[in-house]
């Protein structure tokens, strides 16, 4: 996909259930080890960082799979979702200098908007499948964009 200069509306780790140790915890490890080793099958180098806590990674992992409407997404839609989490996580500024927060996004990532209007947008094709991401310029990555990105390519 070709990145551009925009940010949009994703998830938030507020938006996190809390995970108490549970048949619920459980059935979320489940979920995590599987989405996990889709993700290292396609992007090996990313597994070291999806283990560690707090990485932009393991934030992006533990917030797809708390998603009340993960079975319900295909293989290849938890992977993007994935990934454009990944990318969001690395960035600050969400949520000021009125740049949109993408936690209170939709459900649908592809009307994901990453900035404070909707020129900072996830292009989509007619399938779903990311084309672009726009950011705004005034998000300042804390580091570099992820390689996780390399996930949303053919």
């Amino acid at each position: 996909p070709t990145l551009t200069t925009r940010p949009s509306m994703l998830p938030s780790s507020s938006m996190l259930p809390s995970l108490s140790p549970t048949s619920t915890s459980s059935t979320i490890n489940a979920k995590t080890a599987v989405l996990k080793r889709h993700i290292c099958s396609e992007l090996n180098s990313t597994c070291i960082d999806l283990s560690t806590e707090g990485t932009p990674q393991s934030k992006a992992l533990e917030w797809v799979v708390s998603n009340s409407d993960y079975q319900s997404y295909a293989v290849g839609r938890r992977v993007q979702r994935y990934a454009l989490a990944a990318v969001a996580f690395s960035l600050e500024g969400w949520g000021s200098n009125g740049i949109v927060d993408w936690r209170n996004g939709g459900e649908d990532e592809c009307l994901w908007i990453w900035g404070w209007n909707d020129m900072y947008k996830i292009l989509c094709d007619s399938s779903g499948r990311v084309t672009q991401i726009g950011f705004d310029n005034r998000l300042v990555a804390r580091g570099k964009v992820p390689v996780d990105v390399a996930l949303l390519s053919d």
